[in-house]
C-alpha cells in the first residue's frame, strides 16, 4: 500500500520510468488505475 517499496518493470518513456528504477508509492488512484511513487 502506501510508502511500500516497488521496483518499475518496464520502461515508460512518456513517464520518464525505467526499468530498473526504485521508489515508494505516494499516491494510488483507483479510478484511473494508477500509482504514484517517489524515488527511493
Amino acid at each position: 500500500m502506501i510508502y511500500d517499496k516497488v521496483m518499475q518493470i518496464r520502461n515508460n518513456y512518456d513517464k520518464y520510468v525505467f526499468n530498473g528504477d526504485i521508489g515508494r508509492i505516494s499516491k494510488i488512484d483507483s479510478v484511473n488505475q494508477e500509482s504514484n511513487r517517489y524515488p527511493d
